[in-house]
Order: C-alpha cells, then structure tokens, then sequence
C-alpha cells in the first residue's frame, strides 16, 4: 500500500471515471490546475488495482449500502483513474468545471485508513457469506 501513497502518510485523490483515454487530465494539465504539487495519474486497472477495487466498493456502499443477499463488489466500474496529489493541494474550482462530469469523489487516504477499509471489506463479505449460508 505504501507505493499507491508514495513516501508520505496520507495524500489526496481525486478519482474520475472516463471512458475515453483522451479525455483524461495529462500530467501537463494537472501541474497548470496544482502548481507545485507532485502529482501521479494512476489507471484502475493498473499496478494498484487491488486498492482501487477497495475502493470503488466503498463507493458502492456508500451509494447503495450493503445488500443483504448479494455481493455488493460484483457491480460495474465506477472508477477508470486516479490523481494522487500531495495533501497540501486545495480544490481548483477551474479544475472542477473542466473535469466536474468525469470527478466521482475526492478523498484523503492514508495507511491506516486503507488498512481499516480492507478489514472492513473482509468483515462485510464474510457476513453476506454467512447469511447466504443461513437463507439456503
């Protein structure tokens, strides 16, 4: 998990959902929108896809809850690529009404806050497992 957060604790995401590859923020662009910020442009599907997965059932969950007789991870992708910018960086209204319609979410996260959501994840699954279990 470290390698998604580089060296520091915790960074900003900003995470969009873009079908098409040219409609996706260059890193030209972000450094125009987040001067002096470090910046990295990270595919879904790419090296830290589990990480991603996590995290677009959290947006899942957030959106629908947790259903009950059924896998809530077995839904359609909500997020095609995210921006890692340093914890410092404020919101660049510009930015927003460029890219407003490809933004999904913005979130801070950190180790721990990664570690908790996959432990949550674990916990959520295996309660669905068990009452599937039950319900046969």
């Amino acid at each position: 998990m470290n390698g998604l957060l580089g060296n520091f604790d915790s960074a900003k995401f900003i995470f969009i959902a873009c079908d098409e590859e040219s409609w996706v923020p260059t890193p030209k662009e972000i450094k125009t929108f987040f001067p002096n910020s470090l910046c990295n442009i990270y595919k879904a599907w790419g090296h830290f896809k589990d990480n991603f997965k996590d995290i677009e059932n959290l947006f899942h969950i957030r959106r629908s809850g947790i259903q009950i007789h059924g896998c809530w991870n077995n839904h359609g992708r909500i997020i095609s690529h995210a921006i890692r910018v340093e914890n410092t960086c404020s919101r660049n209204s510009f930015f927003d009404l460029k890219y407003g319609d490809f933004i999904v979410d913005s979130l801070q996260i950190g180790n721990d806050s990664l570690s908790k959501l996959d432990l949550f994840l674990q916990g959520a699954a295996k309660m669905n497992s068990a009452i599937n279990s039950v319900c046969e």
